[in-house]
Protein backbone atom coordinates (compact mmCIF):
# COMPACT_ATOMS: atom_id res chain seq x y z
CA UNK A 1 0.00 0.00 0.00
CA UNK A 2 1.23 3.27 -0.63
CA UNK A 3 2.05 5.91 2.06
CA UNK A 4 -0.24 8.84 2.68
CA UNK A 5 1.04 11.35 5.58
CA UNK A 6 -0.14 14.55 6.06
CA UNK A 7 1.42 18.30 6.36
CA UNK A 8 0.44 22.03 7.49
CA UNK A 9 2.12 25.22 6.28
CA UNK A 10 1.72 28.56 8.69
CA UNK A 11 2.26 31.03 6.04
CA UNK A 12 2.06 33.77 8.90
CA UNK A 13 5.41 32.19 10.38
CA UNK A 14 6.80 29.98 7.25
CA UNK A 15 6.95 27.19 9.72
CA UNK A 16 6.20 23.07 8.25
CA UNK A 17 4.84 20.71 10.17
CA UNK A 18 5.02 17.11 8.62
CA UNK A 19 3.68 13.97 9.77
CA UNK A 20 6.01 10.51 9.59
CA UNK A 21 5.41 9.00 6.50
CA UNK A 22 5.67 12.62 4.43
CA UNK A 23 9.67 12.18 5.90
CA UNK A 24 9.21 8.89 4.59
CA UNK A 25 7.97 9.63 1.22
CA UNK A 26 10.72 12.34 0.78
CA UNK A 27 13.51 10.11 1.74
CA UNK A 28 14.77 12.39 4.66
CA UNK A 29 14.62 12.04 8.52
CA UNK A 30 13.26 14.29 11.36
CA UNK A 31 16.59 14.17 12.93
CA UNK A 32 18.65 15.29 9.66
CA UNK A 33 15.99 17.26 7.74
CA UNK A 34 13.91 20.58 9.65
CA UNK A 35 11.49 21.21 6.88
CA UNK A 36 11.13 25.20 5.23
CA UNK A 37 9.05 26.13 2.40
CA UNK A 38 12.29 27.11 0.33
CA UNK A 39 13.81 23.78 0.62
CA UNK A 40 10.51 21.69 0.85
CA UNK A 41 9.85 23.13 -3.11
CA UNK A 42 13.57 22.85 -4.29
CA UNK A 43 12.32 18.77 -3.76
CA UNK A 44 10.56 19.13 -7.34
CA UNK A 45 11.80 18.34 -10.07
CA UNK A 46 12.52 21.22 -12.87
CA UNK A 47 9.09 21.99 -14.33
CA UNK A 48 7.23 20.82 -11.66
CA UNK A 49 8.41 23.10 -9.00
CA UNK A 50 7.40 26.66 -10.69
CA UNK A 51 3.94 24.54 -10.64
CA UNK A 52 4.21 23.52 -7.06
CA UNK A 53 4.85 27.48 -5.65
CA UNK A 54 2.34 28.29 -8.29
CA UNK A 55 -0.64 26.31 -6.73
CA UNK A 56 0.35 27.55 -2.95
CA UNK A 57 0.55 31.01 -3.93
CA UNK A 58 -2.90 30.69 -5.87
CA UNK A 59 -4.26 29.19 -3.01
CA UNK A 60 -3.41 31.37 -0.40
CA UNK A 61 -4.27 34.54 -2.77
CA UNK A 62 -7.68 33.01 -3.10
CA UNK A 63 -8.50 31.31 -0.32
CA UNK A 64 -9.19 27.90 -2.26
CA UNK A 65 -7.26 24.39 -2.58
CA UNK A 66 -5.41 22.47 -4.95
CA UNK A 67 -4.80 19.05 -6.36
CA UNK A 68 -2.06 17.90 -7.96
CA UNK A 69 0.08 15.38 -9.26
CA UNK A 70 4.58 15.80 -9.36
CA UNK A 71 7.79 14.27 -9.13
CA UNK A 72 10.05 14.54 -6.70
CA UNK A 73 13.45 14.07 -6.41
CA UNK A 74 14.70 12.02 -3.38
CA UNK A 75 18.59 13.05 -1.81
CA UNK A 76 19.43 9.48 -2.75
CA UNK A 77 18.50 10.65 -6.56
CA UNK A 78 15.41 8.37 -6.73
CA UNK A 79 12.02 9.96 -8.54
CA UNK A 80 8.78 9.60 -6.53
CA UNK A 81 5.44 10.32 -7.96
CA UNK A 82 3.25 11.88 -5.54
CA UNK A 83 0.02 13.70 -4.96
CA UNK A 84 -0.67 16.77 -2.76
CA UNK A 85 -4.03 17.78 -2.08
CA UNK A 86 -4.25 21.05 0.27
CA UNK A 87 -6.80 23.24 1.64
CA UNK A 88 -7.09 26.84 3.27
CA UNK A 89 -6.07 27.75 6.74
CA UNK A 90 -8.05 30.53 8.23
CA UNK A 91 -7.58 33.00 11.09
CA UNK A 92 -9.56 34.51 13.50
CA UNK A 93 -10.47 37.21 10.92
CA UNK A 94 -11.49 34.45 8.48
CA UNK A 95 -7.82 35.41 6.81
CA UNK A 96 -6.12 32.82 5.47
CA UNK A 97 -2.56 31.92 7.86
CA UNK A 98 -1.61 28.53 5.75
CA UNK A 99 -2.60 25.30 3.95
CA UNK A 100 -2.88 22.26 4.92
CA UNK A 101 -3.57 18.66 3.22
CA UNK A 102 -2.42 15.03 2.44
CA UNK A 103 0.77 13.87 0.77
CA UNK A 104 0.70 10.42 -0.78
CA UNK A 105 3.19 8.65 -2.63
CA UNK A 106 1.48 7.20 -5.75
CA UNK A 107 4.75 6.10 -7.37
CA UNK A 108 3.33 2.16 -8.01
CA UNK A 109 -0.36 3.42 -9.35
CA UNK A 110 1.40 6.14 -11.96
CA UNK A 111 3.70 3.37 -13.08
CA UNK A 112 1.32 0.89 -13.37
CA UNK A 113 -1.85 2.72 -14.76
CA UNK A 114 1.04 3.61 -17.52
CA UNK A 115 1.67 -0.19 -18.18
CA UNK A 116 -1.95 -0.29 -18.55
CA UNK A 117 -2.29 2.64 -20.83
CA UNK A 118 0.67 1.01 -23.06
CA UNK A 119 -1.04 -2.60 -22.84
CA UNK A 120 -4.56 -0.46 -24.14
CA UNK A 121 -2.24 0.72 -27.14
CA UNK A 122 -0.64 -2.44 -27.54
CA UNK A 123 -3.96 -4.23 -27.72
CA UNK A 124 -6.02 -1.03 -30.35
CA UNK A 125 -3.00 -1.80 -32.25
CA UNK A 126 -2.81 -5.59 -32.48
CA UNK A 127 -6.44 -5.41 -33.01
CA UNK A 128 -5.76 -3.18 -35.88
CA UNK A 129 -3.71 -5.50 -37.65
CA UNK A 130 -5.95 -8.42 -36.87
CA UNK A 131 -8.74 -6.41 -37.38
CA UNK A 132 -10.17 -7.61 -34.88
CA UNK A 133 -12.55 -5.71 -32.48
CA UNK A 134 -14.37 -6.29 -28.67
CA UNK A 135 -17.48 -4.79 -27.49
CA UNK A 136 -19.92 -5.14 -24.36
CA UNK A 137 -23.39 -4.64 -24.20
CA UNK A 138 -25.14 -3.74 -21.23
CA UNK A 139 -28.17 -6.49 -20.53
CA UNK A 140 -29.65 -3.65 -18.19
CA UNK A 141 -28.90 -0.32 -19.94
CA UNK A 142 -29.08 -1.44 -23.41
CA UNK A 143 -25.76 0.46 -23.75
CA UNK A 144 -23.52 -1.03 -26.15
CA UNK A 145 -19.29 0.08 -25.73
CA UNK A 146 -17.07 -0.59 -28.90
CA UNK A 147 -13.04 -0.63 -29.15
CA UNK A 148 -12.21 1.91 -32.19
CA UNK A 149 -11.32 -1.20 -34.50
CA UNK A 150 -15.40 -1.55 -33.83
CA UNK A 151 -15.59 1.82 -35.01
CA UNK A 152 -13.29 1.25 -38.15
CA UNK A 153 -15.21 -2.68 -38.74
CA UNK A 154 -18.34 -1.05 -39.52
CA UNK A 155 -16.91 1.89 -41.50
CA UNK A 156 -18.71 4.31 -38.96
CA UNK A 157 -17.19 7.60 -36.58
CA UNK A 158 -16.10 7.05 -32.89
CA UNK A 159 -19.08 9.65 -31.95
CA UNK A 160 -21.89 7.51 -34.16
CA UNK A 161 -24.89 6.37 -31.86
CA UNK A 162 -24.52 3.01 -30.55
CA UNK A 163 -27.70 0.25 -29.71
CA UNK A 164 -28.12 -3.34 -30.97
CA UNK A 165 -31.14 -1.69 -33.41
CA UNK A 166 -28.13 0.34 -34.78
CA UNK A 167 -26.30 -1.87 -35.25
CA UNK A 168 -28.03 -4.45 -36.87
CA UNK A 169 -29.42 -2.11 -39.35
CA UNK A 170 -25.96 -2.42 -40.78
CA UNK A 171 -26.49 -5.99 -41.18
CA UNK A 172 -27.34 -7.97 -44.71
CA UNK A 173 -31.23 -7.79 -45.22
CA UNK A 174 -30.70 -11.57 -45.55
CA UNK A 175 -28.53 -12.09 -42.32
CA UNK A 176 -30.86 -9.66 -39.72
CA UNK A 177 -33.20 -11.80 -38.88
CA UNK A 178 -30.65 -14.89 -37.78
CA UNK A 179 -28.45 -11.93 -35.97
CA UNK A 180 -32.03 -10.87 -33.83
CA UNK A 181 -32.74 -14.57 -32.87
CA UNK A 182 -28.87 -15.13 -31.95
CA UNK A 183 -28.56 -11.75 -29.40
CA UNK A 184 -31.84 -13.03 -27.90
CA UNK A 185 -31.46 -16.27 -27.35
CA UNK A 186 -27.78 -15.28 -25.50
CA UNK A 187 -29.43 -12.88 -23.06
CA UNK A 188 -31.95 -15.66 -22.45
CA UNK A 189 -29.54 -18.12 -21.75
CA UNK A 190 -26.67 -17.22 -21.90
CA UNK A 191 -24.59 -19.25 -24.04
CA UNK A 192 -21.30 -19.13 -25.75
CA UNK A 193 -20.82 -18.14 -28.98
CA UNK A 194 -17.91 -19.09 -31.49
CA UNK A 195 -16.72 -18.43 -34.78
CA UNK A 196 -20.27 -17.04 -36.21
CA UNK A 197 -20.59 -15.56 -39.34
CA UNK A 198 -22.50 -12.49 -40.44
CA UNK A 199 -22.41 -10.47 -43.54
CA UNK A 200 -22.58 -6.46 -43.18
CA UNK A 201 -22.86 -3.79 -45.43
CA UNK A 202 -20.11 -0.98 -45.81
CA UNK A 203 -20.27 1.63 -48.00
CA UNK A 204 -22.35 -0.50 -50.43
CA UNK A 205 -20.11 -3.39 -49.90
CA UNK A 206 -20.23 -6.69 -48.57
CA UNK A 207 -18.39 -7.53 -45.38
CA UNK A 208 -17.88 -11.05 -43.81
CA UNK A 209 -17.33 -10.91 -39.63
CA UNK A 210 -16.64 -13.62 -37.09
CA UNK A 211 -17.25 -13.22 -33.71
CA UNK A 212 -17.41 -14.43 -30.26
CA UNK A 213 -19.38 -13.65 -27.38
CA UNK A 214 -19.95 -14.99 -23.93
CA UNK A 215 -22.14 -13.53 -20.98
CA UNK A 216 -20.58 -11.92 -17.85
CA UNK A 217 -22.61 -12.75 -14.85
CA UNK A 218 -23.22 -11.10 -11.77
CA UNK A 219 -22.26 -12.43 -8.21
CA UNK A 220 -25.74 -14.58 -8.07
CA UNK A 221 -25.26 -15.60 -11.33
CA UNK A 222 -27.56 -12.72 -13.27
CA UNK A 223 -26.64 -11.93 -16.85
CA UNK A 224 -25.09 -8.81 -16.69
CA UNK A 225 -23.82 -8.10 -20.31
CA UNK A 226 -22.59 -9.42 -23.62
CA UNK A 227 -19.13 -9.20 -24.20
CA UNK A 228 -17.32 -10.88 -27.12
CA UNK A 229 -15.11 -9.89 -29.97
CA UNK A 230 -15.52 -9.46 -33.69
CA UNK A 231 -13.26 -9.52 -36.74
CA UNK A 232 -13.20 -9.13 -40.14
CA UNK A 233 -12.81 -11.94 -42.19
CA UNK A 234 -13.45 -10.89 -45.82
CA UNK A 235 -10.58 -11.15 -47.34
CA UNK A 236 -9.79 -14.85 -45.74
CA UNK A 237 -13.59 -15.98 -47.11
CA UNK A 238 -12.88 -14.63 -50.28
CA UNK A 239 -9.77 -16.37 -50.65
CA UNK A 240 -11.70 -19.59 -49.16
CA UNK A 241 -14.14 -19.17 -52.08
CA UNK A 242 -11.11 -19.15 -54.55
CA UNK A 243 -9.83 -21.86 -53.40
CA UNK A 244 -12.48 -23.80 -53.12
CA UNK A 245 -13.36 -23.43 -56.58
CA UNK A 246 -9.49 -23.67 -57.72
CA UNK A 247 -9.81 -26.52 -55.89
CA UNK A 248 -13.18 -27.74 -57.49
CA UNK A 249 -11.77 -27.36 -61.14
CA UNK A 250 -8.80 -29.18 -60.46
CA UNK A 251 -10.89 -31.92 -59.39
CA UNK A 252 -12.48 -31.75 -62.76
CA UNK A 253 -9.72 -32.12 -64.65
CA UNK A 254 -8.33 -34.48 -62.44
CA UNK A 255 -10.95 -36.54 -63.03
CA UNK A 256 -11.68 -36.18 -66.17
CA UNK A 257 -8.43 -35.89 -67.78
CA UNK A 258 -6.39 -39.01 -69.41
CA UNK A 259 -3.45 -38.25 -68.04
CA UNK A 260 -2.56 -39.58 -64.62
CA UNK A 261 -1.83 -37.23 -61.65
CA UNK A 262 0.03 -38.31 -58.87
CA UNK A 263 1.16 -36.97 -55.51
CA UNK A 264 3.89 -38.32 -53.07
CA UNK A 265 5.83 -37.50 -50.85
CA UNK A 266 9.18 -38.14 -48.97
CA UNK A 267 8.22 -41.10 -47.99
CA UNK A 268 7.42 -42.27 -51.25
CA UNK A 269 4.09 -43.36 -50.66
CA UNK A 270 0.96 -42.07 -52.89
CA UNK A 271 -0.80 -38.94 -51.02
CA UNK A 272 -3.29 -38.73 -54.41
CA UNK A 273 -3.94 -40.21 -57.94
CA UNK A 274 -6.20 -39.23 -60.15
CA UNK A 275 -9.03 -41.69 -61.78
CA UNK A 276 -7.48 -41.98 -64.87
CA UNK A 277 -5.00 -44.42 -63.23
CA UNK A 278 -8.37 -46.72 -63.71
CA UNK A 279 -6.54 -47.00 -67.45
CA UNK A 280 -3.80 -49.00 -66.26
CA UNK A 281 -5.79 -51.35 -64.12
CA UNK A 282 -5.36 -49.19 -60.79
CA UNK A 283 -8.14 -48.44 -58.26
CA UNK A 284 -7.31 -44.83 -57.18
CA UNK A 285 -9.02 -45.41 -53.83
CA UNK A 286 -6.82 -48.35 -53.07
CA UNK A 287 -3.42 -46.86 -54.55
CA UNK A 288 -3.04 -43.99 -51.97
CA UNK A 289 -0.60 -45.15 -49.26
CA UNK A 290 0.91 -47.09 -51.62
CA UNK A 291 5.00 -46.91 -52.89
CA UNK A 292 5.31 -44.70 -55.82
CA UNK A 293 8.46 -46.44 -57.13
CA UNK A 294 6.46 -48.87 -59.52
CA UNK A 295 5.22 -45.73 -61.19
CA UNK A 296 7.67 -43.90 -61.54
CA UNK A 297 8.90 -43.00 -64.71
CA UNK A 298 12.63 -42.25 -64.59
CA UNK A 299 15.55 -43.61 -67.00
CA UNK A 300 16.80 -46.93 -67.60
CA UNK A 301 20.00 -46.24 -66.30
CA UNK A 302 18.46 -44.79 -62.37
CA UNK A 303 16.47 -47.02 -60.35
CA UNK A 304 13.23 -45.52 -59.26
CA UNK A 305 14.18 -45.53 -55.19
CA UNK A 306 17.36 -44.11 -56.59
CA UNK A 307 15.25 -41.01 -58.28
CA UNK A 308 12.84 -40.91 -55.27
CA UNK A 309 15.86 -40.40 -52.69
CA UNK A 310 17.52 -37.90 -55.60
CA UNK A 311 14.06 -35.83 -55.77
CA UNK A 312 13.75 -35.20 -52.07
CA UNK A 313 17.43 -35.09 -51.12
CA UNK A 314 17.89 -30.98 -52.15
CA UNK A 315 20.05 -31.61 -55.23
CA UNK A 316 20.14 -30.57 -58.14
CA UNK A 317 18.24 -32.61 -60.58
CA UNK A 318 16.41 -32.04 -63.73
CA UNK A 319 12.79 -32.29 -63.85
CA UNK A 320 12.11 -30.47 -67.23
CA UNK A 321 12.94 -33.17 -69.08
CA UNK A 322 10.42 -36.05 -69.61
CA UNK A 323 11.39 -40.19 -68.42
CA UNK A 324 9.82 -42.95 -70.27
CA UNK A 325 9.48 -46.34 -68.85
CA UNK A 326 7.49 -49.56 -69.16
CA UNK A 327 5.04 -51.31 -66.88
CA UNK A 328 3.32 -54.39 -66.64
CA UNK A 329 -0.33 -53.86 -65.79
CA UNK A 330 -2.44 -55.84 -63.86
CA UNK A 331 -4.06 -57.41 -66.46
CA UNK A 332 -0.71 -58.39 -68.70
CA UNK A 333 -0.45 -55.49 -70.16
CA UNK A 334 3.01 -53.73 -71.36
CA UNK A 335 2.10 -49.23 -70.94
CA UNK A 336 4.71 -47.12 -71.84
CA UNK A 337 4.22 -43.72 -69.29
CA UNK A 338 6.11 -40.40 -69.69
CA UNK A 339 6.28 -38.15 -67.12
CA UNK A 340 8.31 -35.31 -65.39
CA UNK A 341 8.28 -34.57 -61.63
CA UNK A 342 7.24 -31.05 -60.38
CA UNK A 343 8.85 -30.37 -56.77
CA UNK A 344 6.93 -28.15 -53.81
CA UNK A 345 9.06 -26.83 -51.49
CA UNK A 346 8.28 -25.24 -47.92
CA UNK A 347 9.25 -21.86 -47.16
CA UNK A 348 12.80 -22.63 -46.17
CA UNK A 349 13.27 -24.60 -49.46
CA UNK A 350 12.34 -28.38 -48.21
CA UNK A 351 11.45 -30.31 -51.21
CA UNK A 352 8.16 -31.57 -49.09
CA UNK A 353 5.96 -32.97 -51.87
CA UNK A 354 6.39 -34.11 -55.94
CA UNK A 355 3.44 -33.76 -58.14
CA UNK A 356 3.92 -35.50 -61.36
CA UNK A 357 1.34 -36.11 -64.24
CA UNK A 358 2.07 -40.12 -66.02
CA UNK A 359 0.86 -39.79 -69.66
CA UNK A 360 -0.41 -43.27 -71.30
CA UNK A 361 2.20 -42.64 -74.64
CA UNK A 362 2.07 -46.90 -75.62
CA UNK A 363 0.32 -45.82 -79.31
CA UNK A 364 2.92 -43.20 -79.57
CA UNK A 365 5.77 -45.73 -78.66
CA UNK A 366 4.49 -48.07 -81.15
CA UNK A 367 4.59 -45.81 -83.85
CA UNK A 368 7.64 -44.57 -83.23
CA UNK A 369 9.09 -48.12 -83.29
CA UNK A 370 7.25 -48.69 -86.00
CA UNK A 371 8.56 -46.06 -88.02
CA UNK A 372 12.21 -46.57 -87.02
CA UNK A 373 11.91 -50.33 -88.14
CA UNK A 374 10.74 -48.52 -91.73
CA UNK A 375 13.22 -46.07 -91.41
CA UNK A 376 15.71 -48.67 -90.98
CA UNK A 377 14.52 -50.96 -93.90
CA UNK A 378 14.38 -47.52 -96.09
CA UNK A 379 17.90 -47.28 -95.31
CA UNK A 380 18.80 -50.73 -96.00
CA UNK A 381 17.34 -50.15 -99.79
CA UNK A 382 19.02 -47.30 -100.45
CA UNK A 383 22.39 -48.42 -99.19
CA UNK A 384 21.89 -51.65 -101.31
CA UNK A 385 20.64 -50.42 -104.27
CA UNK A 386 22.88 -50.21 -107.23
CA UNK A 387 20.73 -46.65 -108.50
CA UNK A 388 21.46 -43.99 -106.48
CA UNK A 389 18.69 -42.82 -104.27
CA UNK A 390 18.65 -39.41 -102.39
CA UNK A 391 16.37 -37.25 -100.26
CA UNK A 392 16.05 -33.26 -100.64
CA UNK A 393 14.04 -30.94 -99.20
CA UNK A 394 11.66 -28.81 -101.00
CA UNK A 395 14.00 -26.21 -101.64
CA UNK A 396 16.35 -28.85 -103.92
CA UNK A 397 18.99 -29.24 -101.03
CA UNK A 398 20.57 -33.23 -100.79
CA UNK A 399 19.36 -34.12 -97.55
CA UNK A 400 20.40 -37.83 -98.28
CA UNK A 401 22.45 -39.54 -100.97
CA UNK A 402 22.74 -43.41 -101.17
CA UNK A 403 26.58 -45.17 -101.34
CA UNK A 404 25.94 -45.52 -105.22
CA UNK A 405 26.75 -42.17 -106.04
CA UNK A 406 30.49 -43.14 -105.64
CA UNK A 407 29.79 -45.70 -108.80
CA UNK A 408 27.88 -43.43 -110.30
CA UNK A 409 29.11 -40.07 -110.19
CA UNK A 410 32.54 -40.28 -108.35
CA UNK A 411 30.95 -38.49 -105.46
CA UNK A 412 30.92 -39.91 -101.92
CA UNK A 413 27.33 -38.93 -100.70
CA UNK A 414 29.12 -37.00 -97.81
CA UNK A 415 30.48 -34.81 -100.38
CA UNK A 416 26.95 -34.17 -101.77
CA UNK A 417 25.32 -33.66 -98.98
CA UNK A 418 24.36 -29.89 -98.33
CA UNK A 419 24.35 -29.00 -101.97
CA UNK A 420 22.04 -28.70 -104.92
CA UNK A 421 21.02 -31.50 -107.25
CA UNK A 422 21.42 -28.28 -109.88
CA UNK A 423 25.13 -28.30 -109.54
CA UNK A 424 25.79 -31.27 -110.83
CA UNK A 425 23.75 -30.83 -113.88
CA UNK A 426 24.59 -29.28 -117.18
CA UNK A 427 23.30 -25.47 -117.17
CA UNK A 428 21.39 -25.98 -120.29
CA UNK A 429 19.22 -29.05 -118.55
CA UNK A 430 19.30 -28.26 -114.88
CA UNK A 431 16.63 -24.89 -115.63
CA UNK A 432 14.15 -27.59 -117.36
CA UNK A 433 14.21 -30.46 -114.92
CA UNK A 434 14.18 -27.97 -112.26
CA UNK A 435 10.57 -26.38 -114.12
CA UNK A 436 9.24 -29.90 -114.32
CA UNK A 437 9.27 -29.97 -110.44
CA UNK A 438 8.01 -26.97 -109.82
CA UNK A 439 5.20 -27.49 -112.40
CA UNK A 440 4.29 -30.74 -110.98
CA UNK A 441 4.65 -29.37 -107.28
CA UNK A 442 2.22 -26.65 -107.76
CA UNK A 443 -0.30 -28.33 -109.61
CA UNK A 444 -0.61 -30.26 -106.41
CA UNK A 445 -1.11 -33.61 -107.60
CA UNK A 446 -3.31 -32.75 -110.95
CA UNK A 447 0.38 -33.63 -112.86
CA UNK A 448 2.08 -36.68 -112.30
CA UNK A 449 6.23 -36.59 -112.62
CA UNK A 450 7.62 -38.41 -115.64
CA UNK A 451 11.05 -39.57 -116.03
CA UNK A 452 13.68 -36.90 -117.34
CA UNK A 453 17.19 -37.28 -119.28
CA UNK A 454 19.61 -34.99 -118.33
CA UNK A 455 23.51 -34.32 -118.68
CA UNK A 456 25.39 -34.30 -115.42
CA UNK A 457 29.47 -33.99 -114.56
CA UNK A 458 30.66 -36.44 -112.50
CA UNK A 459 33.50 -35.78 -110.02
CA UNK A 460 36.54 -36.28 -112.83
CA UNK A 461 34.71 -34.01 -114.53
CA UNK A 462 32.95 -36.60 -117.15
CA UNK A 463 30.00 -35.67 -118.82
CA UNK A 464 27.11 -38.06 -118.27
CA UNK A 465 23.39 -39.11 -119.31
CA UNK A 466 20.93 -39.35 -116.49
CA UNK A 467 17.67 -41.05 -116.25
CA UNK A 468 15.62 -39.55 -113.06
CA UNK A 469 11.96 -39.13 -112.25
CA UNK A 470 11.05 -37.72 -108.74
CA UNK A 471 8.39 -39.18 -106.56
CA UNK A 472 6.30 -36.08 -104.25
CA UNK A 473 5.05 -36.45 -101.34
CA UNK A 474 2.01 -34.27 -100.20
CA UNK A 475 2.65 -33.80 -96.28
CA UNK A 476 5.25 -30.81 -96.02
CA UNK A 477 6.85 -31.93 -92.53
CA UNK A 478 9.47 -33.83 -94.36
CA UNK A 479 11.89 -32.70 -96.59
CA UNK A 480 11.75 -33.43 -100.60
CA UNK A 481 13.40 -36.93 -101.77
CA UNK A 482 14.33 -37.34 -105.13
CA UNK A 483 15.57 -40.36 -106.25
CA UNK A 484 17.98 -41.15 -109.62
CA UNK A 485 18.08 -43.98 -111.20
CA UNK A 486 19.99 -45.67 -114.44
CA UNK A 487 17.06 -46.95 -116.17
CA UNK A 488 13.56 -45.11 -116.83
CA UNK A 489 11.63 -47.71 -116.83
CA UNK A 490 12.80 -48.92 -113.32
CA UNK A 491 10.74 -47.31 -110.38
CA UNK A 492 11.18 -47.11 -106.61
CA UNK A 493 8.02 -47.34 -104.24
CA UNK A 494 7.11 -44.26 -102.88
CA UNK A 495 8.79 -43.63 -99.13
CA UNK A 496 6.61 -43.97 -96.49
CA UNK A 497 8.27 -40.37 -95.51
CA UNK A 498 6.30 -37.17 -95.74
CA UNK A 499 7.16 -34.07 -97.84
CA UNK A 500 9.36 -35.92 -99.56
CA UNK A 501 9.84 -37.54 -103.04
CA UNK A 502 12.28 -40.81 -104.13
CA UNK A 503 14.12 -40.98 -107.73
CA UNK A 504 17.30 -42.61 -108.71
CA UNK A 505 20.11 -41.68 -111.12
CA UNK A 506 21.62 -44.23 -113.69
CA UNK A 507 24.59 -43.17 -115.85
CA UNK A 508 23.23 -43.64 -119.91
CA UNK A 509 25.65 -43.95 -122.58
CA UNK A 510 23.01 -44.41 -125.28
CA UNK A 511 19.86 -42.82 -125.36
CA UNK A 512 16.57 -44.36 -126.42
CA UNK A 513 19.06 -47.31 -128.19
CA UNK A 514 20.59 -44.76 -130.37
CA UNK A 515 23.73 -43.55 -130.47
CA UNK A 516 23.70 -39.99 -129.25
CA UNK A 517 25.67 -37.46 -130.85
CA UNK A 518 28.81 -35.58 -128.48
CA UNK A 519 26.51 -32.09 -127.43
CA UNK A 520 23.40 -32.93 -129.09
CA UNK A 521 20.35 -33.65 -126.81
CA UNK A 522 16.72 -34.90 -127.67
CA UNK A 523 14.04 -34.48 -125.09
CA UNK A 524 11.76 -37.05 -124.36
CA UNK A 525 8.13 -37.08 -124.82
CA UNK A 526 6.76 -39.67 -123.21
CA UNK A 527 4.91 -38.84 -120.85
CA UNK A 528 1.75 -36.19 -122.05
CA UNK A 529 2.88 -33.67 -119.13
CA UNK A 530 5.83 -32.80 -122.06
CA UNK A 531 2.83 -30.69 -123.12
CA UNK A 532 2.20 -28.57 -120.40
CA UNK A 533 1.66 -24.93 -121.52
CA UNK A 534 3.70 -23.55 -118.66
CA UNK A 535 6.46 -25.57 -120.11
CA UNK A 536 6.02 -24.07 -123.64
CA UNK A 537 5.07 -20.46 -123.42
CA UNK A 538 6.73 -18.65 -126.08
CA UNK A 539 9.73 -16.50 -124.47
CA UNK A 540 9.25 -17.92 -120.66
CA UNK A 541 12.36 -18.82 -119.00
CA UNK A 542 13.18 -21.98 -117.26
CA UNK A 543 12.61 -20.81 -113.49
Amino acid sequence: MSAVGNWRYRSDTGHITWSDEVYQIHGVTRENFDPAYGEAVNFYVDGDRERVDQEVGEALRTGGGFKLNARLRRPDGEVREVLCKAECIRGGRDEVIGLQGVFQDVTQQTQTLRDLETLVRRAEAAESVARLGNWRLDVRTRELTWSPQMYEIYGLSPDAPLNPEAVLALYHPDDVALGTARIARQLLTGESVEGAITRILRDGEVRYLSYNSRSERGPDGEILALVGTSVDITRQHEAEIALAESEAKYRALAEHSTDILVRFGPDGLIRYISPACRRLGLDPDEEVGRPIARLMVAESEQHPAALLAALFSGAEIDTSAPRQHEILTQDGRVVWLEGSPSLVRNESGEVVEVVTVLRDITARHEIEAALAQSERRFRTLTTNAPDMISEMRLDGTLTYVSPASLAILGFAPQEMIGRKPSSFMHPEDAARVLEMCRVVFESRGEVEPWSVEYRAYGKAGEELWMESKPTFVTDPKRPLRGPYRRHARRHLPQSAGSGTSLGSGRRRGRHGGKDRIPGQYEPRTAHPAHQHPRLHQPGRRAA
